[in-house]
């Protein structure tokens, strides 16, 4: 008996034309290194990867040409100068701030927090982010239904 993955007809990039449109691709899983039939948007998959391949502008000049880029910027919008000049360096080699001789140890202590724990925020965010989802959500039941 043949399935219907057999029925499919198969596409340039080696997965399966699926009845919606969409290519199904087999996906390697890490584990145990099997693959499993799963729905992926090419487009976006090439979208993810030119991104990932896109070069950080900020790497073509030293970093002390940055911190001077970030001083003169915030010179010019009334900014603290030596923050944006941190600011700068960071951004451009963003896993390289143990190395840096100007950042404070509680600098790079702060970083490497933000590095470890990206979703450390203050409960009172995470509060205001549900109190104003419920609003919203009794809004629009108001308008619906009133």
């Amino acid at each position: 008996m043949t399935s219907t993955e057999d029925l499919k007809p198969p596409t340039s990039e080696g997965g399966v034309l699926a009845g919606d449109g969409t290519t199904t691709t087999a996906v390697p899983h890490p584990e145990d290194g099997s693959s499993s039939s799963s729905f992926i948007d090419k487009e976006k998959m090439e979208l993810d990867d030119d991104a990932a391949a896109a070069e950080n502008v900020l790497s073509n000049y030293t970093e002390e040409e940055v911190m001077n880029m970030g001083r003169a910027y915030a010179r010019e919008h009334n900014f603290d100068e030596e923050l944006f000049a941190k600011a700068a360096a960071i951004a451009r080699s963003p896993t390289q701030f143990n190395s840096m001789q100007h950042l404070s140890d509680d600098d790079k202590a702060s970083l490497y927090h933000e590095q470890e724990h990206p979703w450390s925020l203050p409960k009172k965010l995470y509060w205001l982010a549900a109190t104003a989802s419920m609003a919203a959500a009794v809004l629009v039941l108001i308008v619906t239904l009133g």
